[in-house]
């Protein structure tokens, strides 16, 4: 089953009431930046080993390494290419969060 979310509030409160086993989190949100929606996120324990993978369409490595280093478990690119963007999706269901 597969929640949208438009906003950062609404997958934030999607996020808290439905406790997903896996988020994708867009970085440039209507409202507020997928980093801080992530970091609502991170503060609730029971959300705590949920991967959260963050999209992007920002292709600069630092920019990149700036968005894993804000706590996303990994990075996804846009445009999305189907197979590592599959590969992702499964390893993270598989695997978790990376202790």
């Amino acid at each position: 089953r597969v929640i949208e979310a438009t906003t950062g509030e609404e997958g934030v409160r999607l996020a808290l009431a439905e406790a997903p086993e896996l988020i994708l989190m867009d970085i440039q949100l209507p409202d507020i930046s997928g980093v801080e929606a992530l970091a609502r996120i991170r503060r609730t324990p029971a959300l705590d080993a949920v991967p959260v993978l963050a999209v992007s369409a920002s292709v600069m490595p630092d920019e990149q390494q700036r968005i894993v280093s804000s706590g996303f478990d990994a990075f996804i690119a846009k445009p999305i290419s189907i197979k590592p963007f599959l590969a992702a999706i499964v390893a993270a269901l598989k695997e978790g969060r990376p202790k």
